[in-house]
């Protein structure tokens, strides 16, 4: 108790408060004494009134300077971590697909070029889907006119492209859609893609996205991706989602050859 009194006190007669004090002090003396220090009420009253603008002016340039300190600290804790970590990184920069798969919970979306990667991680997608998973594949279609114009985009042979990508598309078809129909759907858009998407989760609070930006005849290796998370970046989280679903409402589901002329 004799503590929270001392720190009372000690707040009290800081020297933030002589002002307040003396005004105090000042309007109390007023109040008993008809000619306080010698002065009419009328003086006093201005004295106190004066007195009283001081510690307003002074109470707001404390203010505005701490607000000035306090952005300055900011500017600079956002600039040391900008510098630290970068938003754009490299693909090596980030977990390995297998263990973003593995944390997942109930779905993941994939917009890509021709899905080489996701061809290669059989084992743990049909684990995920024996779990009730749900996966969504997007990708161009193999039509002539869509491969010619993304394989010149990204600087790719034009027969090796649409051979590498509808021996994907069947490659998927039989691995996944074909024993998970109702959880698997493959999807081919008749234009080249402009963002590359693995999207974790989305309708989650948890749930994130990585993006790649398809550059002019740039591989792989080199493209620039960031992450997106649903809870810390929810605005551009959404409107990249709202980019994936308007490219997977606008696309045709895909069928292996001998079913397409049916």
């Amino acid at each position: 108790m004799n503590n929270k009194i001392k720190e009372l006190l000690r707040r009290l007669f800081s020297l933030r408060n002589v002002v307040p004090l003396l005004i105090i002090v000042g309007a109390f003396v007023g109040t008993f004494v008809p000619t306080p220090f010698g002065l009419q009420r009328d003086q006093l009253l201005l004295g106190l009134l004066a007195f009283l603008a001081i510690d307003a002016l002074l109470e707001r340039l404390e203010l505005l300077t701490n607000i000035e300190k306090d952005v300055e600290v900011i500017k600079k804790l956002v600039a040391s971590q900008t510098s630290k970590t970068g938003f754009l990184k490299h693909r090596s920069d980030f977990p390995r697909l297998e263990h973003l798969i593995a944390e997942a919970r109930k779905e993941i979306w994939v917009c890509g070029i021709t899905l080489d990667t996701m061809v290669t991680l059989t084992g743990v997608f049909v684990s995920k889907l024996d779990e009730g998973f749900n996966l969504r594949f997007l990708t161009v279609s193999p039509e002539e006119n869509v491969v010619r114009e993304a394989s010149d985009y990204f600087g790719a042979d034009s027969t090796e492209f649409a051979g590498r990508l509808e021996a994907n598309l069947d490659s998927l078809h039989w691995r996944f859609a074909q024993s998970y129909p109702q959880q698997v759907e493959i999807r081919t858009i008749g234009h080249r893609l402009a963002l590359g998407y693995f999207i974790v989760d989305p309708h989650y609070e948890q749930g994130y996205m990585t993006v790649m930006p398809y550059l002019h005849r740039e591989k792989g290796d080199v493209l620039p991706m960031f992450l997106l998370s649903r809870s810390t970046d929810p605005h551009w989280f959404d409107i990249h989602l709202k980019d994936f679903e308007t490219l997977w409402s606008s696309a045709t589901k895909w069928k292996l050859k001998s079913h397409r002329s049916q």
